[in-house]
């Protein structure tokens, strides 16, 4: 969980602290920030298990049925909930961005020295939201790895870009850079609602 650390620390001991009353702790933040990812760490970790492993088990039951339901990106809804202190999602800084980019553009360590100028532009410009980090390291794992070729999109990534538009050519990387032949299977699993589990057969 690159640029996660201090996050999940933070949620484990707010989770498995001695509290005289049991509470709500939703996790709040904007699109993109991560919180899902923190939420299924947390719930799924060994200690968090063990701790309320009576109530896990419902609420593996609970979850299995919708997805996970402990994030929001509404303060107002979490305080609605009657969270006496909501866990607020902030952003990557510009290094731990640095590092989760990366994690993803160079999968095998083939870093090159070169590529650390316009890639940080690049990681920059995600606006320390690990969901675009993510989605474009991935992309620029498979692009050409020359200097010109990312100095260009350091160039011109995101320019005038407004934020749902931003986040739908985002969210486009990540089909237009499959290969051909997986284009089709990912279109099928339209027909699946959102956050259900998919049978591999």
């Amino acid at each position: 969980m690159v640029g996660f650390d201090e996050h999940f620390v933070l949620i484990m001991d707010q989770l498995t602290g001695h509290q005289p009353n049991p509470h709500i702790i939703p996790i709040v933040g904007i699109g993109g920030t991560g919180k899902t990812t923190l939420a299924r760490n947390a719930f799924e970790n060994k200690c968090v298990v063990e701790h309320f492993d009576v109530l896990l088990c419902r609420l593996r039951e609970w979850k299995s049925s919708n997805g996970y339901h402990g994030t929001t990106r509404l303060l107002d809804m979490a305080d609605a909930l009657g969270s006496r202190s909501p866990y607020l999602m902030n952003f990557l800084d510009e290094d731990k961005s640095w590092n989760l980019f990366c994690e993803k553009a160079f999968p095998q360590q083939n870093y090159s020295p070169e590529l650390e100028e316009p890639g940080k532009i690049i990681a920059k410009s995600c606006r320390g939201l690990p969901l675009e980090i993510v989605v474009v390291g991935g992309c620029f794992a498979k692009s050409s790895k020359t200097r010109e070729y990312w100095q260009f999109v350091a160039e011109n990534l995101y320019v005038n870009s407004d934020n749902d538009e931003r986040c739908l050519k985002i969210l486009a990387l990540s089909y237009h850079h499959l290969p051909i032949h997986l284009k089709p299977y990912f279109l099928y699993m339209r027909v699946f609602p959102e956050d259900c589990e998919v049978q591999v057969s």
